[in-house]
């Protein structure tokens, strides 16, 4: 039959006892309950591995005669388990054999009680049943946390001071734990020449709490001493928990001498003082007592015999005293205090009396920054934190040009630092024009208004160029890409004008930018004459409020062909004319004039032709050439009308086709009776030729029936009209013709 054993709720699986401090208790409890038929004998036990690990252990890994090892190692066998929770601290109950009948249940108690500080643990609990093989029935875990309490000295020495006086030093309690703790000093071994405050109180995780000692005097004592006063916390005395009190007391001097100190906090000063040794010994080991932590110097001095020596005392403020020109200076004393004391082997004493004023803290250090306009750099600021306490700074930002509004300068608004370490802070800074701009970053704590301070000089230089796609187009044939500008700032920016040492390419301005929005311009290259490519074009865009922005533009422009085709068509002896336009570009005078020109005979134009001056990045103004066909012989021609820029407009080419047909009837030409008239013919063809004239009305009559006529040159033929010969009827119409033998048809 088997026997099953099972924890009554399976949540159980693992058993939490929680985080606890060290002396805490915690309980937790399962049930197990027996689901088979019969009873069941079982104990809870641990693994084989942590059987075998407890052996080794406890020395029991090699016993074998040994009386008392043979009953240490039957012991462990017996409670495997209790032996190994032990360990944490944790005791359960119960371990050994119990019999559980059908359905009954038996309560296990875990019962948690650490007595020290121990990481986070997880341990698996196994159930033997008589009969069968050990299995896994649960694991418990917890953890316990310490703790952590630390003084920042076990030693506070006041050196000499004279009766009467008083002389205060702070030292620092901090809980370094992770759990609120309170502490108590045991303040009456203090007593009566030193006083704690305060002497007890609490103090939540991570903070720490200045403990302010004073030394009192009122009996001359060269050496006042109370040793190792405790430090209790949560009622507990601790290890390093205690704190050295020494001082002297001395009569009053009135020879004692006043070293002065001032100076900007947190920066170094020294002075010296010369001691005398009139005897025939030599000090070797001349105690120095420094009353103030804010000096200090080496613990002792050598002096020859009858001879002097030199000691150095160093003055390091870590505070700034009243007048210092800072918030809160009524709740700083109006200077630091102290003495420097040598008690001479000899039974003289020397006895200086310091003070010192520490004004506000100059600089840490003074930084340039060289860096390109529109391009975020981020500088690293180290702030070191002088204290043995953790500090929390407000940052304040302030640049010599606050109006300018391209410059922009930001960084967290505040930081922490742990006590006597450092840490980075990033400043970051963006201007959109070239220029200097003074920064300066203060670092304030709020608590003592005690600060640190950056200078800064960031030098912006002119801005990176943006590559952008290469512009390829024909001449004359526009090609636009769009640009994108960001505004950041809380006002409106204009692009006022641009500049491009290539004059193909034009931006058309003004351009308006809403406030922290951007807008798009369109950049136009529009080539007058082919070049090859040409990268590195630089073109600048100028903006009043965002500086310049500067793109390298790759152009390149090619042949365009012609431009269009003008298609004539006129018969033998007779011309057409139609007009050509192109638009012109030209901006000045020289570019503006044009010549034009063809290639062949068959086609005439002007010389030249002025266009008008056209605006930059404008549509070009339209210009007009007349074009005259004039045929030298029957059939087709094909020409090229080509008109060239004087300057740098470009060239401008159009195709030209002629078809001439075979001549047709001119006229009529009236003549009166009895009288004449004269009608001009023109040889157009390209060599001179003999014409013949003849006409097919005896009424009429020529003066001359033949002419030679000259290429292009024209022949005056005269006619007389006889009305003796006319027909009946009162008029008479008659043919004139022309003949050339070189040319098919007659005119």
């Amino acid at each position: 039959v088997p026997i099953r054993l099972n924890l009554l709720k399976e949540s159980n699986r693992l058993v939490k006892l929680g985080e606890i401090r060290s002396g805490q208790q915690s309980i937790r409890s399962v049930v197990i309950l027996n689901n088979s038929r019969i009873s069941a004998k079982f104990r809870l036990t641990t693994g084989e591995k942590e059987v075998s690990r407890l052996q080794k252990l406890h020395g029991l890994s090699d016993a074998k005669d040994d009386p008392e090892s043979v009953m240490r190692m039957r012991a462990l066998m017996e409670d495997p388990l209790s032996a190994h929770l032990a360990q944490y601290g944790v005791r359960c109950n119960p371990t050994s054999y119990r019999t559980l009948r059908p359905h009954q249940r038996e309560t296990i108690e875990f019962i948690y009680y650490p007595d020290k500080p121990m990481p986070k643990f997880r341990e698996d609990v196994y159930i033997d049943v008589v009969g069968q093989a050990p299995q896994k029935l649960l694991s418990v875990a917890g953890a316990c946390f310490g703790i952590g309490a630390k003084l920042d000295t076990n030693s506070v020495p006041f050196g000499a001071i004279v009766k009467g006086t008083q002389i205060s030093k702070t030292i620092q309690l901090e809980n370094t734990g992770e759990a609120g703790i309170r502490f108590s000093f045991l303040a009456s071994m203090a007593r009566p020449n030193f006083t704690i405050k305060p002497t007890d109180g609490f103090i939540p995780p991570k903070e720490s709490v200045n403990i302010q000692v004073s030394f009192h005097p009122s009996e001359l004592n060269n050496d006042i001493r109370i040793d190792k006063i405790p430090c209790l916390i949560d009622k507990q005395q601790h290890e390093n928990m205690f704190v050295t009190l020494t001082g002297a007391c001395v009569p009053p001097r009135t020879d004692s001498k006043i070293l002065q100190f001032d100076g900007p906090v947190r920066s170094l000063q020294s002075k010296t003082v010369t001691i005398q040794n009139p005897t025939g010994n030599s000090w070797d080991e001349l105690k120095v007592q420094i009353s103030n932590q804010y000096w200090y110097g080496k613990p002792s001095l050598k002096v020859p015999a009858r001879s002097s020596a030199t000691y150095e005392l160093w003055y390091k403020p870590l505070t700034m005293t009243a007048g210092s020109d800072v918030q809160g200076d009524a709740s700083r004393p109006e200077q630091h205090e102290g003495s420097l004391f040598f008690a001479l082997p000899n039974g003289d004493a020397v006895l200086y009396k310091l003070i010192g004023t520490a004004s506000a803290a100059t600089p840490e250090s003074k930084i340039e920054v060289k860096c390109k306009c529109k391009r975020a750099v981020l500088q690293s600021l180290l702030v070191n934190n002088w204290l043995n306490t953790h500090q929390h700074f407000d940052v304040k930002i302030k640049r010599d040009d606050e109006s300018n509004k391209a410059v922009q300068v930001t960084g967290p608004a505040s930081m922490d630092v742990p006590g006597m370490a450092s840490r980075e802070y990033k400043l970051k800074f963006n201007a959109y024009k070239e220029g200097t701009s003074n920064v300066t970053v203060t670092f304030t704590n709020p608590k003592t208004h005690e600060s640190v301070i950056y200078e800064l000089t960031f030098v912006t230089q002119s801005v990176e160029r943006k590559v952008l796609p290469l512009l390829e187009t024909c001449v004359r044939r526009r090609k636009v890409i769009s640009e994108e500008i960001f505004n950041p700032l809380a006002s409106e920016a204009t692009i006022t004008s641009f500049t491009c040492k290539d004059p193909a390419v034009f931006v058309e301005t003004p351009i308006k930018i809403p406030a922290e929005s951007s807008s798009r311009f369109r950049i136009s290259y529009n080539p007058l004459r082919v070049s090859e490519r040409k990268d590195d074009v630089t073109l600048i865009v100028q903006c009043a409020e965002l500086g310049e922005f500067a793109y390298s533009l790759s152009l390149s422009a090619t042949e365009s062909g012609t431009d269009s085709t003008m298609r004539f068509k006129t018969d033998l002896g007779s011309n057409a004319i139609q007009t050509y336009h192109f638009r012109s570009y030209a901006t000045i005078a020289q570019d503006a004039e044009y010549i034009c020109e063809t290639e062949g005979s068959e086609f005439t134009v002007p010389k030249s032709v002025t266009a008008k001056l056209a605006q930059p990045g404008s549509d070009g103004v339209d210009t007009t050439v007349d074009v005259c066909y004039e045929p030298s012989n029957m059939g087709g021609v094909r020409d090229t009308l080509t008109i060239r820029s004087k300057g740098k407009a470009g060239v401008y080419r159009a195709a030209l086709i002629g078809k001439c047909e075979k001549p047709k009837r001119k006229g009529p030409v009236e003549v009166k009776a009895n009288g004449s008239a004269v009608i001009e013919f023109k040889n157009v063809l390209s060599e001179q030729a003999e014409f013949s004239f003849t006409i097919n009305n005896p009424a009429f009559s020529l003066g001359s029936s033949t002419a030679k006529i000259a290429s292009k040159a024209t022949c005056r033929i005269s006619i007389s009209y006889n009305a003796k010969n006319a027909s009946p009827g009162g008029s008479d119409v008659g043919n004139l013709l022309i003949v050339c033998k070189k040319v098919k048809h007659p005119w």
